[in-house]
C-alpha cells in the first residue's frame, strides 16, 4: 500500500512538472506573436501589449497610429477631468428583479427582462412600455434586440430560446406569433444576435455555445470548450471577423471562431465565475467582469491580459461591463492661471457634431483639436456594474477609477452602452432600469 501511495505521489510530481515545463514553452510562443518587441532594457515591458494611439485623440503630438505599450501611452495621455454624470429616465414596471437588458439600434428603445417572468419593451425616452410578454417561465435570463429593430429574444429556465416579432398594433397577440429558436439541456444565460436577424448566438448553463439559425430553428454550430456553466458571451464587432467571446463558471474566457466552432483563444486569469465580457470597440480586446471582485482587459493581439481594474475596498464581485463608445464629449479650456472650476471660468463648449468621433479620420481637423484640446472617449472608460449595488468607472489606460455611481438599491445586473455612446442603461435587483447620460470635462 505505501509503495503504490508512492507511486502515485511520484506519478503526480511528475504531471505537475510537465506541465509546468509546457506554460514556460507556451508564453515562449506568445512572446514570438507579440506585435512589439520588448524593450531590452526593461523585461515588464514583455508582459506590455500594444494599443494603438488612433484611438485617442492627444494635444501633445502622438502620431496617429503609432503603436504604443500601454503604459507608455498612459504616461502621455490627458488626464480625464471632472466626471459628469445625470440619471435622466428611472424605468420602472418590472414586478422582481431586473436580469438582462439590450438596447435596439434606434438608440431609443430598450429591452429588459427579468425574474418575474416578463420581458417589457421601453421607450427610454417616455419611459413608456410598448410590449411586455409573458414567458412561461420565470428567471428570464436573458433578452436581446434584432438588428433590425423588429424582433426580440429572450429565454432562461425554460432551456430555450424564443423570438418575438415586433409590430406597431399593441393590441396584437406577441405570443401567437412566438418562435422557439434554441434548446438547450440546461439554462439559457445569454443570447445575441449576430448582424442579422436571420442568425442567433446562445450561452447555456449546459455548458455550451450555439449559433442557430432563426426562420428554421436549425442548429448551425455548437461551441465545446467550457468545464462549467457558460454564462456570458458577446459578439465582435463586425469589421474585425466571425468571432465571439464567452466567458463561464469554470473562469475561463474564451474566443470562438464561429465558421469552425473551434476555440481561437482561451485565457483563465480569474479566480472566480465570470459573469460578463465585452469587446473594445475597436474589436482588438475585451473586458471581463468576475465574482472575485476584478474587472480584467486582454489583448487579443498579444494573446494576454494587459490589464486589472481592483481596489483593495471592492470586495463584491463584478456583474457586467461594457465600453464608453464615443459622443458629445464636453471639454473646459482653462488658462493656467484660473484652475478652479467652471464657474471661475464659463468656457465650456460641445464638440461640434459636424466632427467624426468614430475613428482617426477626425484628425483632418487636427488644427480644431490642438486648439481646444478635446479628448475622446472611444473605449477610454470602462462601466463596471458591481453586487454592492454600485457602478464603478475605470480609466482603461490609467487604470484608476474615475467615478462611482450610486442610486441602485440593490445589486447591479446588468448594464450596456447605448449604440451612439452618449448614454447608458442599468438594471438592477430593486426591479429598476436606470438610464445615465455622461460628459468628461478636460482641463487644460
Amino acid at each position: 500500500m505505501a509503495t503504490d501511495g508512492l507511486q502515485e505521489n511520484e506519478t503526480l510530481a511528475s504531471l505537475k512538472s510537465e506541465a509546468e515545463s509546457l506554460k514556460g514553452k507556451l508564453e515562449e510562443e506568445r512572446a514570438k506573436l507579440h506585435d512589439v518587441e520588448p524593450d531590452n532594457d526593461n523585461a515588464v515591458s514583455v508582459a506590455l501589449v500594444p494599443l494603438r494611439a488612433q484611438n485617442l485623440v492627444l494635444g501633445n503630438g502622438i502620431d496617429c497610429g503609432l503603436i504604443l505599450p500601454v503604459h507608455q501611452v498612459a504616461e502621455r495621455v490627458e488626464a480625464l477631468g471632472q466626471f459628469v454624470m445625470k440619471t435622466r429616465r428611472t424605468l420602472k414596471g418590472h414586478g422582481n428583479k431586473v436580469l438582462c437588458m439590450d438596447w435596439c439600434k434606434d438608440k431609443r428603445r430598450i429591452v429588459s427582462s427579468s425574474q418575474d417572468g416578463k420581458v417589457i419593451v421601453w421607450d427610454s425616452f417616455t419611459t413608456n412600455k410598448e410590449h411586455a410578454v409573458t414567458m412561461p417561465c420565470t428567471w428570464v435570463m436573458a433578452c436581446a434586440y434584432a438588428p433590425s429593430g423588429c424582433a426580440i429574444a429572450c429565454g432562461g429556465l425554460d432551456n430555450k430560446c424564443s423570438v418575438y416579432p415586433l409590430t406597431f398594433d399593441k393590441n396584437e397577440n406577441m405570443a401567437a406569433k412566438k418562435k422557439s429558436v434554441a434548446m438547450h439541456t440546461n439554462y439559457l444565460s445569454a443570447c445575441s444576435f449576430t448582424n442579422s436577424d436571420m442568425q442567433i448566438l446562445t450561452a447555456s448553463g449546459d455548458g455550451t455555445c450555439a449559433l442557430w439559425d432563426v426562420e428554421s430553428g436549425q442548429l448551425l454550430q455548437s461551441f465545446h470548450g467550457h468545464g462549467a456553466d457558460v454564462l456570458c458571451l458577446d459578439l465582435a464587432p463586425s469589421e474585425t471577423g466571425n468571432t465571439f467571446v464567452s466567458g463561464g463558471c469554470d473562469k475561463k474566457a474564451i474566443v470562438w471562431d464561429m465558421r469552425s466552432g473551434q476555440c481561437v483563444q482561451a485565457f483563465e486569469t480569474h479566480e472566480s465565475d465570470i459573469n460578463s465580457v465585452r469587446y473594445y470597440p475597436s474589436g482588438d480586446a475585451f473586458a471581463s467582469g468576475s465574482d472575485d471582485a476584478t474587472c480584467r482587459l486582454y489583448d487579443l493581439r498579444a494573446d494576454r491580459e494587459v490589464a486589472i481594474y481592483s481596489k483593495e475596498s471592492i470586495i463584491f464581485g463584478a456583474s457586467s461591463v461594457d465600453f464608453s463608445l464615443s459622443g458629445k464629449i464636453l471639454f473646459q479650456k482653462l488658462s493656467q492661471d484660473h484652475k478652479t472650476g467652471p464657474r471661475r471660468n464659463p468656457a465650456l463648449y460641445r464638440a461640434s457634431p459636424q466632427l467624426n468621433f468614430l475613428g482617426a479620420d477626425m484628425l483632418t481637423r487636427r488644427n480644431w483639436f490642438d486648439n481646444h484640446h478635446i479628448l475622446l472617449l472611444r473605449g477610454r472608460l470602462l462601466f463596471a456594474g458591481y453586487n454592492d449595488y454600485t457602478i464603478n468607472v475605470w480609466d482603461v489606460l490609467k487604470g484608476s477609477r474615475v467615478s462611482i455611481l450610486f442610486g441602485h438599491e440593490n445589486r447591479v445586473s446588468t448594464l450596456r452602452v447605448s449604440p451612439d455612446g452618449t448614454a447608458f442603461c442599468s438594471g438592477s435587483w430593486d426591479h429598476t432600469l436606470r438610464v445615465r447620460s455622461f460628459s468628461v470635462l478636460l482641463c487644460v
